[in-house]
């Protein structure tokens, strides 16, 4: 379920709690049963997908009306508020650790869409430096500290913040992975491969107003996301490709790439049901103020 989590503690721990919990397992069932409606003739598998999820539904409604903690109420006020409640944070363990990067993820692509900083500061996250040899799941999570520090850089206002700083960082932080991140078109690292690439494009063109002379390095790495994202790439690769994909064909002027960006975005919807409107709209629009 999750890319960056080596240890499989969604796969290992959801699965094995789902044994007595009704909710966990009227989810999984819905989960399952809905993707599989996304295959060729897939459709006798949307009504299962709609029962388990009506049931899974009424166990949450159930769950919530009857707990009196206030880690519960918290949870009905939101993510981030669950996640400040319990402290969890880069340094807790099994499911909380496992829960905290999907909502950091999660919080990235949403801060993007809307060009706003986190909610959730980076400083807070208590991440450390990787070391040398540090596992790649590690090196991963890391990277996603470095973008959300370049999203709070760009999007928070101070246009005198030390961009190079943090492209330094980026260049650090490549320097520690391994051969097999370098130069990979396809698999599951890829998805590690496209962020790096995207926050270099942020940091040198990021916001639309931010006067920028790497117009060359741009485009060399808008052209690196599209080149991997033409490639056969993992389902799992593919959901976390949205935000790279939309930025490679934000900033080149050549309008044959902003279709390719616009088509992979649509073809991501299609295969996997995430929502890409909004971005095919904005390159849509881009390309039509090019061609007046």
């Amino acid at each position: 379920m999750d890319i960056f989590d080596f240890q499989q503690t969604y796969q290992i721990e959801v699965s094995g709690r789902a044994s007595y919990s009704d909710l966990l397992l009227r989810r999984i069932c819905a989960f399952t049963a809905k993707h599989l409606s996304m295959l060729p003739s897939g459709d006798v598998w949307l009504p299962i997908a709609s029962r388990y999820y009506g049931e899974a539904l009424n166990c949450l409604i159930g769950e919530l009306l009857e707990a009196a903690e206030e880690s519960h109420r918290s949870h009905s006020m939101g993510a981030l508020d669950l996640l400040k409640s319990r402290g969890v944070c880069a340094t807790s363990a099994g499911l909380d650790r496992a829960n905290f990067f999907i909502y950091i993820r999660h919080e990235i692509t949403i801060a993007l869409a809307n060009e706003r900083p986190l909610q959730l500061d980076p400083g807070d996250w208590n991440v450390s430096k990787p070391k040398i040899g540090a596992p790649e799941d590690h090196l991963a999570n890391h990277l996603m500290w470095l973008a959300g520090t370049t999203i709070n850089l760009i999007y928070g206002g101070d246009l005198t913040a030390d961009r190079q700083l943090l492209i330094d960082r980026l260049d650090v932080w490549h320097g520690l992975t391994s051969a097999s991140f370098w130069g990979t078109t396809y698999g599951v690292r890829t998805g590690t491969t496209l962020w790096y690439h995207l926050l270099n494009i942020l940091l040198l063109a990021e916001p639309r107003d931010y006067s920028s002379t790497n117009h060359q390095l741009v485009q060399d790495h808008a052209n690196m996301i599209l080149s991997i994202c033409n490639s056969e790439l993992p389902d799992g690769v593919r959901c976390f490709s949205l935000m790279p994909i939309y930025f490679a064909g934000k900033h080149p002027e050549d309008i044959t790439k902003k279709f390719r960006a616009w088509t992979l975005l649509a073809d991501v919807e299609q295969a996997l049901g995430y929502r890409t409107q909004a971005e095919v709209r904005s390159l849509k629009q881009m390309i039509g103020q090019n061609t007046t």
